[in-house]
């Protein structure tokens, strides 16, 4: 069960890694 937790942590942190360039690089688009 906490080897469960720990893969689904790294999988959103992976995950959190990968989309915030895209929501920064989406929010300068639409502020410009």
């Amino acid at each position: 069960m906490t080897r469960f937790f720990a893969a689904l942590f790294f999988f959103v942190m992976v995950h959190v890694m990968l989309l915030f360039p895209a929501i920064s690089k989406a929010q300068n688009m639409v502020l410009l």
